[in-house]
């Protein structure tokens, strides 16, 4: 088709789509269009298509708007002042003492200076991962001495900050203050509040365990020091293995930067028994192995210094405090 012809045809088309602009009509300049019975095509006017119309003002919206804009004036703000002046100062108690302060004080003073003290912080789920446990420990330890994490769980269920700690085989978490685990029969707990194991519990007597023969379960715990730490809690050399509720032997190999320094046997007896692990300067690595066809429980491990403070940090979340009156008191 020659430019003559194509020119020709948009300068109909748009002649035509003026025309039809003519038969038009507009509602006040809020709609525009074609009315047909039943139904409006809507469609620009002549003058609309040409932009011809002019702007009317629409007095009312303005009216609105105006409304909307204008800035109301604010009432000058007065704070309310408190009359501190008729509050009974000597009745203020910002630590609750026992009868005779003075006395306490001084025993609280002896015992952080005698130069081996432990200090157990419980609380919520707030001291999970050691926080706040381990800034109180770094400035008591600074003061009266001291180095090492304290206690630390063996199955973690969170991030510690306080060392490194990580478990081979099916280690297992019984917690008195959770609330969806099966509780142990004696309610031995420990101090603690928690118990890990390498096997489930087993409703086992000590006759059974004679005659009945049990799978070999192996465990493992490695402990390092960690990199997050304050500088005091990465310095350890006194390492406990807290252990109780031993129905059969357990045979136990410690690896110190994996060289085995130390073998031993778990006493089978049932009751509490710390297995001590000492050595010259902080170690980089520690390695516990352990064997034996039934787990004890065990409450947890302390990595402590020679002497000085050490504060444990014991978490529990959700719990009130009212657990320890369920606890078996022989644990403590």
């Amino acid at each position: 088709m020659r430019p003559g012809k194509i020119a020709l045809f948009i300068f109909t088309v748009l002649g035509l789509l003026l025309l039809i602009s003519v038969f038009s009509t507009s509602d006040r300049g809020v709609s525009s269009g074609i009315e047909l019975p039943g139904f409006k095509i809507k469609y620009p006017t002549t003058s609309g298509f040409l932009q011809q119309e002019k702007a009317e003002a629409n007095l009312l919206a303005d009216s609105i708007v105006h409304a909307i804009e204008a800035v109301l004036p604010e009432e000058e703000f007065m704070p309310v002042i408190p009359d501190f002046s008729k509050i009974d100062t000597a009745r203020l108690l910002r630590i609750s003492w026992p009868e005779h302060k003075e006395t306490y004080v001084n025993e609280l003073h002896a015992y952080l200076e005698s130069g081996r003290c432990r200090i157990l912080h419980y609380g919520d789920s707030q001291l999970e991962g050691d926080r706040i446990s381990g800034y109180l420990r770094n400035r008591l330890q600074g003061i009266y001495g001291g180095s090492g994490p304290g206690f630390l769980p063996i199955k973690q269920v969170y991030e510690q900050l306080a060392a490194e700690i990580t478990v081979t085989g099916n280690w297992l978490r019984y917690a008195i203050f959770d609330p969806t685990q099966v509780k142990l029969a004696d309610m031995n707990y420990g101090v603690y509040a928690s118990v890990s194991r390498f096997t489930p519990i087993e409703i086992v007597s000590e006759d059974e365990t004679k005659t009945e023969p049990l799978p070999l379960f192996t465990a493992g715990i490695t402990i390092r020091p960690s990199g997050k730490s304050f500088s005091r809690l990465k310095q350890f050399n006194h390492i406990g293995l807290h252990y109780g509720n031993a129905l059969v032997p357990v045979e136990v190999g410690v690896f110190v930067n994996g060289e085995l320094i130390k073998e031993s046997t778990l006493i089978a007896d049932g009751a509490y028994h710390c297995f001590e692990i000492v050595t010259g300067s902080t170690p980089g690595e520690v390695h516990i192995e352990l064997s034996g066809t039934i787990s004890p429980d065990f409450y947890g491990l302390t990595l402590d210094g020679e002497s000085g403070i050490q504060l444990d940090n014991i978490a529990m979340r959700g719990a009130s405090g009212t657990i320890f009156s369920k606890m078996n008191a022989s644990g403590f």
